[in-house]
């Protein structure tokens, strides 16, 4: 797992500001299994205040929102019976 503060621009307000987010990988047991996720941790006005309450997450000024990794085609071991889960 690792920690990242992104700048973002909220095109709506013209707002910018700083999320921090978390990235791992998903368990051999998911259905997304060995993809990364992330997950929003905090936002912050400031990139130092980002960097005060989350000192070890990296900087990434250049990343954006990035479309879903997931496959087109289940892995070998699905089972849709698992809790009713499609693919």
């Amino acid at each position: 797992m690792y920690q990242e503060i992104h700048k973002l621009d909220d095109p709506e307000t013209g707002k910018t500001w700083f999320a921090v987010y978390e990235y791992f990988t998903y368990a051999s047991h998911s259905v997304l299994a060995g993809q990364t996720g992330s997950r929003f941790l905090d936002g912050f006005d400031t990139l130092q205040e980002a960097i005060t309450a989350y000192p070890k997450a990296d900087r990434n000024d250049h990343r954006g929102w990035e479309p879903s990794q997931m496959s087109d085609f289940p892995p070998s071991d699905f089972d849709p019976a698992d809790a009713g889960e499609t693919w």
